[in-house]
């Protein structure tokens, strides 16, 4: 065995030196070189032999190669030398000397010699991981100066397609050269005034070739770096496999590579799932660099770029640890600094928070929302130090739309109870000084909406109910204070209940603090006041109802009567209190108000016109009466009597507001405001028609009540005629002081007189007041000073304050109807309603002939053409008619007051029925017309009386001629006529009239002024919505009726 092993040794010592004598027996560099390229790399080779000895020799051999080989004309075999060294890697000394002569040859190969050796460096190339980094780094070197001298093929060419098959690369080649080439775009040189801060020790000795001094200068990097970014830019590697070196390469300095990388970013990230979990922790792992190996997170740059990856990442939501850390590390760790990589840095920080925001799920939110907030309110606490640039105010503003969404999909750190979140922005949106980020401010209290909204814990709603009353007094010096406004009005609007006080209270502080603020403010504040729009602007339903009005009115005059020294918040109040005092009232008396789109214009119209409502209004008023003092409803009133006297502009509310609540308060409350008729005195004499009219009947209203004594009223009525009689001289607005004292004496006088008919000023006063009247009717030209004069004509009679044996004092009778034809010919109304109300004085047996001539008077009005008119003729017909007993006298009498006693009329409403119904039948348009809407005012307000009710199917048949009518107004008439037929009668009357209506309808009879069949149209399409369809045509409406088993359908 000795023997054996002695000859295996002696053969190969024989073999090395027979190498060794031929190169000691080549002569020139030629033959040297030659014998090299053939036997270098198999005598290395030998040095892995198990025999001390051999090795011994071939080592001696190697440095008498070394010396012969110093000359730089001698050629190594390097590609042979790289090849050997990566297929022994367990051979330390095969290695060693390999590196030796690759070295010394490497630097003496041409151009296209360094560029064949390319593959043959990159084909196994990952073996380098197998052995120690300062022989690794040797060949890597050597593999980057090599690339350095490649000429790539053009993009997408078939060399470029075919280029990883040249080089030779496996899988785990093309992983290793993607790893430490992404490693060299970290590494800095030492002369460079940047450092590699994100390498290990371990990478920086790698790449600086085991710390070779001077193996790296700037130019040479650079040139090796952009050799990679080229190699990287071509199809050598897949897209996973070139994503994180060329990320790294985008953020180099140096822009001809930065440029390059870029462009293959926009190639590669479309390519490339980003959601894919390994990927977005390769990303994550890159930007906080290693906790490990101590090494820091990557340059700004670089950050940059990756969070603009992440940021289309949406499954990097699931990683809260690591977004919290950037929102609360990161972001603030740069707050401080101003430059503008730092401000990119910040900006894609916070793009990359609003991702997330956006895509993750509540419980992801719930983990991090809380930190992030407070991170983004102390990040934006040191910014606004500085202002100043554009940039700086784009961040802002994305940070607050980031706080918005934040807010709006995780409610867990706004709704704390003390709202700091909250108070906080509204301070940030009074103090921004950019629009743009005011506008993101306000989006972001705007998406704080839906939770509060949502909540239910009740000291959340308490301190949001407390900041909005606070924040309702916003000064306006504040640079937004009305973005401020509109904020707290939306929040007071939807997240408080509609009958919060305080809430109302927040929309009538600002609505009364507008000036020149925006049309949204305004609208916001009255949509505050409107239980309509409330409820529309809700989410979470909440009862639509205005406030309690005593509890409105405790709050408002116990709680803000400082307040009030503003006339225009004081009105605003007065309008506000009037409305819920109504409603309020309504409900005690257990009559439900419908609070639908218009319904404050309803309330209004119901108030003055509608008795059932009054009605109402009243029993409420006495049930409140009942458990309290009237002290309540006495300083609204006292409040607005106060802005009467001080605002002419708020004269016409005010004026309004006092008639209606006298008109419907109980005798005790009448009593305590009926002094207050001086407030209105100044109004009286007012330059605006409207608000003087107002003020004018409310002062009489007031003054005329028996709680006022004749000689309390002795010295205003003196000055009011004093006033009066100048109606001949007067011009301008001495005219309008004329016209405002008339109507005031006429209602003045004209209710005293029913209050108390011995009252001494009633007969004093009411022959000189008539005097002023036929004298301006007379002799004036002035419409204003006649429509005075008619309205106080119409004062007079209808409370009986003259008769007519007074009146023909200044004219006949005879020659008034005449003159009172031609005013309301002329298009005044008042002249109408005069020829009516004069009647009520006249008796029906007595003064028939004057009763006939008036209402002769009213008929000749058939010709006016105007609806409008006619109404009002159809409302005096009613009066000459029935007098009192009409349904049109009950808006002139406060609800205490009794009837006045009635002139006996007989005769007078059946003869006056007979002839209209005629008139219905006429062939004469004007005149038809006129008479069907006549018929209406009689079923509207004579309908109780015994003479209509004996003649209601006369009515009907009446109104069924005119159904098929081509006039519209007539048609819209009869078919209104008919329902009111309907209502006033009996049970058994209804079904009599349903009956002989549908028979009418079902007959092949023309019963009407021209015919109905199925077809013909009753209602305009989609008026009678059915879900499938609308109820348009006469079989639509008879189907219905038939299919619900109610003919009474028919008339509603």
């Amino acid at each position: 065995m000795a023997a054996s092993a002695s000859s295996s040794e002696e053969r190969e010592l024989a073999l090395i030196e027979k190498v060794e004598f031929r190169i000691a027996l080549a002569d020139d560099d030629i033959k040297l070189q030659s014998l090299l390229a053939t036997y270098l790399a198999p005598l290395l080779l030998k040095l892995g032999s198990d025999y001390v000895n051999v090795r011994n020799r071939v080592v001696s051999i190697c440095q008498h190669v070394k010396a012969r080989t110093k000359p730089q004309n001698i050629q190594l075999p390097c590609a042979a030398l790289v090849r050997q060294f990566q297929d022994h890697q367990d051979s330390r000394l095969i290695r060693h000397f390999d590196l030796v002569f690759l070295q010394q040859g490497f630097s003496r190969l041409s151009h296209p010699e360094r560029v064949k050796l390319l593959p043959v460096f990159t084909a196994g190339i990952s073996k380098l991981s197998s052995v120690p980094t300062s022989e690794a780094s040797v060949i890597f070197y050597l593999f980057l100066q090599t690339l350095s001298d490649f000429d790539f093929p053009p993009k997408d060419s078939t060399e470029d397609r075919n280029l990883r098959g040249h080089l030779g690369l496996s899988k785990d080649d093309a992983s290793y050269l993607s790893h430490w080439t992404g490693k060299l775009f970290q590494f800095r040189t030492a002369s460079s005034d940047a450092n590699s801060v994100s390498l290990t020790r371990d990478e920086q000795e790698f790449l600086t070739v085991a710390g070779k001094d001077g193996a790296w200068n700037a130019a040479s990097l650079a040139n090796a770096k952009y050799a990679c970014t080229k190699l990287l830019s071509s199809r050598t590697f897949e897209d996973s496999e070139r994503l994180i070196p060329t990320l790294l390469a985008s953020a180099d300095q140096n822009s001809r590579i930065s440029s390059l990388a870029e462009e293959t970013l926009k190639r590669v990230l479309p390519e490339i799932d980003i959601n894919e979990s390994l990927m977005i922790r390769s990303l994550l792992d890159l930007y906080f660099g290693s906790a490990i190996h101590a090494t820091a997170s990557s340059p700004a740059a670089l950050r940059i770029r990756i969070l603009g990856i992440l940021s289309k990442a949406s499954s990097c939501t699931s990683f809260t640890t690591e977004i919290k850390y950037i929102a609360t590390q990161d972001l603030l760790s740069n707050a401080s600094s101003y430059g503008r990589e730092a401000l990119k840095l910040r900006s894609a920080i916070v793009q990359f928070l609003i991702m997330i925001a956006r895509e993750a799920s509540q419980p992801e939110l719930a983990a991090i929302s809380e930190d992030v907030l407070n991170s983004l309110k102390e990040f934006l606490d040191q910014q606004y130090a500085d202002r100043s640039s554009s940039e700086q105010a784009d961040l802002r503003g994305r940070c607050f739309v980031l706080m918005g969404l934040l807010a709006s999909a995780s409610a867990q750190a706004l709704l704390e109870p003390e709202l700091k979140i909250l108070k906080w922005l509204f301070n940030c949106l009074a103090e921004e000084r950019d629009k743009q980020v005011a506008f993101s401010i306000s989006e972001a209290l705007s998406s704080c909406l839906s939770p509060l909204q949502k909540t239910e814990q009740a000291n959340v709603t308490d301190s949001l109910r407390d900041l909005l009353f606070e924040l309702s007094d916003t000064p306006a010096e504040y640079l937004n204070s009305g973005a401020v406004m509109h904020c707290v009005l939306r929040f007071a609007n939807r997240c408080l209940p509609a009958d919060d006080v305080y809430a109302r209270w927040v929309n009538l502080a600002i609505l009364a603090s507008i000036r020149h603020q925006s049309f949204e403010i305004l609208e916001e504040a009255q949509k505050g006041l409107d239980p309509y729009w409330l409820k529309l602007g809700q989410d979470v339903p909440s009862r639509t109802v205005l406030p309690d009005f005593p509890t409105m009115a405790s709050f408002v005059f116990e709680q803000r009567a400082d307040s009030l020294s503003n006339m225009k918040l004081s009105i605003i109040v007065v309008r506000f209190l009037r409305q819920c005092l109504l409603c309020w009232s309504l409900a005690q008396a257990g009559r439900k108000f419908e609070f639908t789109i218009d319904w404050q214009s309803k309330l209004d119209v119901a108030v003055r016109q509608d008795y059932g409502i009054r009605t109402s209004i009243y029993k409420g008023l006495q049930i409140y009466a009942e458990n309290r003092e009237w002290d309540l409803v006495m300083r609204p009133f006292s409040l607005c009597c106060h802005v009467a006297v001080s605002e002419v502009q708020y004269l016409r509310d005010c004026a309004r507001i006092i008639s209606e609540i006298a008109f419907v308060a109980p005798a005790d409350l009448l009593k305590r405001i009926a002094s207050s008729f001086a407030a209105l005195r100044s109004g009286i004499l007012a330059n605006d028609t409207d608000a003087r009219t107002e003020a004018a009947q409310a002062f009489g209203l007031l003054a005329s009540h028996s709680a006022n004594s004749d000689e309390a009223l002795s010295q205003p009525t003196d000055q009011l005629f004093e006033v009066a009689r100048n109606h001949q001289s007067a011009t301008g607005a001495s005219l309008n002081r004329v016209h405002g004292s008339i109507i005031a004496l006429a209602h003045l006088i004209g209710r005293r007189h029913y209050y108390d008919q011995q009252s001494g000023l009633a007969k004093d006063f009411s022959i000189e007041l008539l005097q002023i009247i036929f004298t301006i009717l007379a002799k004036s030209a002035n419409a204003q000073l006649v429509e005075a004069a008619l309205q106080g004509l119409s004062q007079l009679c209808m409370f009986s304050a003259v008769d007519c044996s007074e009146i023909e004092r200044f004219e006949r009778f005879e020659n008034l109807m005449p003159k009172l034809t031609k005013f309301a010919k002329d298009g005044n109304g008042f002249a109408v309603h005069a020829i009516g109300h004069l009647t009520i004085i006249l008796d029906e047996v007595s003064q028939q002939d004057l009763l006939v001539q008036a209402q002769n008077a009213l008929h000749e009005l058939h010709e006016i053409r105007q609806p409008e008119t006619q109404l009002a003729v159809g409302e005096a017909l009613t009066v000459s008619a029935c007098g009192w007993d009409s349904a049109a006298m009950e808006a002139y009498l406060p609800m205490t007051a009794s009837k006045p006693k009635r002139r006996s009329r007989r005769r007078t409403l059946e003869q006056l029925l007979e002839r209209v119904l005629k008139d219905c039948r006429t062939t004469k348009p004007t005149l038809k017309k006129a008479s069907v809407i006549w018929l209406l005012c009689f079923i509207q307000f004579c309908g109780n009386q015994v003479e209509v009710q004996t003649r209601l199917k006369d009515f009907q048949t009446a109104f069924k001629r005119c159904l098929a009518d081509r006039d519209e107004l007539v048609q819209e008439s009869a078919s209104r006529g008919l329902g009111l037929v309907y209502e006033k009668g009996s049970r058994e009357l209804k079904d009599d009239l349903v009956r002989d209506l549908v028979s009418t309808f079902s007959s092949n009879k023309a019963e009407m002024s021209g015919t109905v069949n199925d077809d013909t149209q009753l209602f305009e399409p989609g008026t009678l919505p059915t879900g499938e369809g609308s109820v348009s045509t006469y079989k639509d409406v008879m189907s219905l009726a038939s299919e619900v088993g109610d003919p009474s359908l028919v008339y509603r």
